[in-house]
């Protein structure tokens, strides 16, 4: 059985994108009276965008679902992991998504690799934000197909930031989002090949929330047929 960690590891220097704080992660520890050892702990201070995450439709409509209201079978399921080569200044086509092998049926997921994880890697935020984004017509073809869930291993789905015009709408999340298709961005695809697996992305469970880093794994479905 061949098991993938799809999420990116969480420190100090992990590339942030937008607007968000930067994380703190600092480690500490107390003794325990009578000197029966000590105890050993962190301090975790960050946004819960950052890093791998699931964003809930509350995160863009004021009316969405908020994070708890989900059903838990939302956020796992059979899906494709997808390799698409498209470089800074480029949207993703449905043509990059169908002729990267298999392709996502009603109820199933898709994640995106465009390599733009090594970026995430190796700290390097000036070239992961200014990564390929998802085109009006995947988006549409997203919905239209009943995905699950879209993934993509940028900081967002959405045109970078620094190629927005002021007429610019956060489109990928508000019709993925408003169709019921989450959303999971900073995903760890480097060293998974493309083709079908089954997909387990448990966000933390936090009343009220617009979203949460996650814990995402996915098994090749071919290994354990």
């Amino acid at each position: 059985m061949s098991w993938f960690d799809l999420s990116q590891a969480y420190d100090n220097d992990m590339p942030v994108g937008g607007r968000l704080p930067s994380p703190h992660f600092e480690p500490d520890q107390f003794s325990m009276p009578g000197g029966d050892g000590r105890i050993a702990y962190s301090k975790l201070a960050f946004a819960s965008h950052v890093g791998t995450h699931v964003d809930a439709p509350w995160h863009h409509l004021e009316d969405g679902t908020r994070l708890e209201d989900l059903a838990l079978e939302s956020f796992t399921g059979n899906g494709v992991v997808a390799h698409v080569n498209r470089v800074a200044g480029e949207a993703i086509q449905i043509d990059d998504v169908l002729g990267a092998g298999s392709v996502p049926g009603p109820g199933e997921m898709l994640l995106i690799r465009t390599g733009w994880g090594r970026y995430f890697e190796s700290k390097d935020r000036e070239h992961y934000v200014d990564a390929p984004w998802l085109s009006s017509e995947l988006i549409s073809w997203c919905v239209e197909s009943g995905l699950r869930m879209v993934g993509t291993d940028t900081s967002t789905p959405e045109m970078p930031g620094s190629r927005r015009t002021p007429e610019y709408t956060m489109e990928a999340h508000h019709r993925l989002l408003g169709a019921g298709v989450l959303v999971a961005e900073n995903l760890n695809l480097e060293s998974v090949p493309p083709g079908r697996y089954e997909i387990f992305a448990f966000p933390l469970r936090l009343p009220g929330g617009d979203g949460a880093p996650a814990r995402i794994v996915a098994r090749s479905i071919s290994s354990h047929d």
